[in-house]
């Protein structure tokens, strides 16, 4: 029932919508097809949507107290940006601080210098084959190599452009790909 709606006015709209058209609903948990224009039907239908609200409503409040106690506890929520490294005074510990990575932070000032120095023949998609043809780690397979794990397959490196164009990129603290700014915020150090 938690994946018709997730709170009762989904899942009755859905529900009643479905019945009006003549379909057939079905649901796990649920034996045979559930007939609305049924009272004791329609009831243990709306309890069903109220408990997949009241789910939904619990999942929501643990995310957003993980996205609050996890950086205090450090353990951050995402990996770490290319150029960037975590560092742990303990194997396994917290994460006491984010500091430069020194060969991928390295790359991307050759870059974005080759770029910058040479604006008509260097281009970012240039680059990128270059670093290619150098045999140089994409950002999720240096990420990999980072915490001892192989690398993929194949070693692409994608259009640097977003990566020098991130927020992320230039040390801002991100949350859902935007920077967090604010109350006891600072400003974000050049990185590169």
């Amino acid at each position: 029932m938690d994946r018709l709606g997730r709170n009762v006015v989904d899942g009755l709209n859905t529900g009643y919508k479905m019945r009006d058209e003549k379909k057939v609903l079905v649901a796990y948990g649920y034996d045979g097809a559930w007939n609305l224009d049924d009272p004791a039907d329609e009831n243990r239908f709306t309890m069903e949507a109220w408990g997949a609200q009241m789910e939904l409503r619990a999942i929501q409040r643990r995310n957003r107290d993980a996205t609050v106690e996890t950086p205090a506890a450090g353990r951050p929520k995402g990996k770490p940006s290319y150029g960037f490294q975590y560092v742990r005074k303990v194997m396994g510990g917290r994460i006491e601080q984010v500091e430069l990575h020194p060969h991928a932070s390295e790359v991307l000032r050759n870059v974005a210098r080759r770029i910058l120095a040479d604006q008509d023949s260097v281009t970012c998609s240039s680059e990128a084959a270059r670093l290619n043809r150098a045999g140089e780690l994409s950002p999720a397979d240096h990420l990999a190599a980072m915490y001892g794990k192989p690398a993929g397959p194949t070693v692409v490196f994608a259009e640097p452009k977003n990566i020098l164009l991130s927020e992320a990129t230039l040390g801002y603290l991100m949350h859902r790909n935007k920077p967090v700014l604010g109350k006891g915020r600072r400003s974000p150090r050049k990185a590169l």
